[in-house]
């Protein structure tokens, strides 16, 4: 019959689509885990080779080169939301003996907020901030530079950050200039970076004043509802 037969060929086709489909998605998740799996190991491999004194190396300067202060400056947001008040102060914070710790566990980026990464925003920006640059007078603050870029780069692909992907992928044409060339000043990023800090408080502060708000009406709105 070829009414019997147009029907088995129209389902043999529609059973091929859904497999085909389904090959297709298990390829899409394969090479998307292949992808956070390349992300993870970037972020590992940037503070797994770090050692107590490696961070002993970088408290050690008492006048920090600039490069070296941005980062620890930038870490310092990562881990606890908030740069250092001074290069003393990152200091006092990097003799916590649970620093090493508190490393590991700034790797994951579900735990950056959106405030956390306007913060580190200004860091981001700067030509000087990339592991090659750092890597001119230390080491270890070229891979603590590495490890911060990276868990912003996962935490904003996670957000729709794409201001924040497009600064970390942009090729700077000062990144081999001289550093005082073309770069603002530590002091001038820290406070750019609290600036933000203090725009991202009121922000969310605003955005919960109107959701309470909004709460509140649908409140009395209901109670309203319920006495009539």
């Amino acid at each position: 019959d070829p009414l019997i037969e147009t029907t088995d060929s129209f389902q043999h086709n529609k059973t091929m689509k859904k497999k085909k489909k389904k090959k297709k998605n298990r390829r899409r998740r394969r090479h998307q885990e292949d992808k956070e799996e390349e992300k993870a190991d970037v972020i590992r491999e940037s503070i797994d080779s770090l050692t107590k004194y490696d961070i002993s190396e970088l408290r050690a300067f008492s006048k920090p080169p600039s490069g070296v202060s941005m980062v620890i400056s930038a870490l310092l947001v990562l881990i606890r939301g908030e740069p250092p008040e001074s290069w003393r102060d990152a200091q006092k914070f990097m003799t916590n003996p649970k620093f090493m710790s508190m490393l590991v566990a700034a790797s994951d980026s579900d735990l950056v907020t959106p405030e956390i990464l306007d913060a580190l925003e200004p860091f981001l920006r700067q030509s000087q901030f990339r592991p090659e640059n750092i890597q001119r007078v230390s080491s270890c603050a070229s891979r603590l530079c590495e490890f911060v870029r990276a868990v912003s780069r996962e935490a904003a692909e996670k957000m729709g950050r794409d201001d924040i992907l497009t600064v970390l992928s942009s090729s700077w044409k000062e990144s081999n200039a001289s550093w005082k060339d073309g770069n603002t000043s530590f002091k001038d990023t820290t406070m750019s970076s609290k600036s933000q800090l203090g725009a991202s408080t009121r922000r969310a502060a605003e955005r919960s004043r109107a959701r309470n708000k909004k709460e509140k009406k649908k409140k009395n709105s209901n109670a309203t509802t319920t006495t009539n």
